[in-house]
């Protein structure tokens, strides 16, 4: 199978299968298909495997973001994904061997991160239709990600389908970016960094 191929849901398999759980869950799924490479490429290509600790990405679906985080040269050992579909789950075990797949809500992210197989959070990957969540939410879930007292991430990366960050109001303690936008993706895409001040 070819990356690009692999890359566009991993396959026809892959995109049956997300259509599929869009029908069922439309709210959570966020989508008709998986994202497309170009969106999963950009949202990965701050993160650099030569420095240290291990990715935690949410809402990986059919794995579309987890390829381009492999790609880029993170070991599937290096990556935790937290999938709330039984069935994406499967499927991702089987498509990355190795790959620590954890079939829980992303918004329990706190319990996991209490609990990770590497030293330090490199960045939270996030996937998740986060404007279909309550503002108070979607603004712990990044409380939690940025300074959590286990293991705080040094970023958390989000994409959106509008030209606003999904999250705001956060205080002078977190920073947001927009590193990327992407047209070549099913709706148009903008992707979004939010790490810690300094000082």
């Amino acid at each position: 199978m070819s990356s690009s191929l692999r890359l566009s849901g991993l396959g026809r398999d892959g995109n049956r299968l997300f259509f599929r759980r869009f029908v069922k869950d439309p709210l959570r799924t966020g989508a008709q298909i998986p994202s497309s490479a170009a969106l999963a490429r950009a949202m990965v290509r701050t993160l650099d495997p030569a420095r240290p600790g291990g990715v935690v990405e949410l809402g990986p679906g059919t794995g579309v973001v987890t390829h381009a985080l492999i790609e880029r040269g993170f070991a599937p050992d290096r990556i935790v994904a937290l999938e709330i579909a039984p069935e994406f789950a499967s499927f991702l075990r089987s498509a990355f061997p190795g790959l620590l797949v954890r079939l829980d809500s992303a918004f329990e992210l706190e319990r996991h991160l209490a609990d990770l197989p590497f030293e330090g959070v490199q960045a939270v990957v996030s996937s998740l239709p986060l404007l279909t969540q309550p503002v108070a939410l979607r603004q712990g879930l990044l409380r939690t990600a940025l300074f959590d007292r286990h293991a705080p991430a040094a970023e958390f990366i989000q994409f959106t389908y509008f030209f606003r960050p999904p999250v705001t109001d956060l205080g002078p303690s977190v920073v947001v970016d927009r590193t990327a936008f992407v047209p070549w993706n099913v709706y148009p895409a903008t992707v979004w960094r939010y790490r810690r001040a300094s000082g």
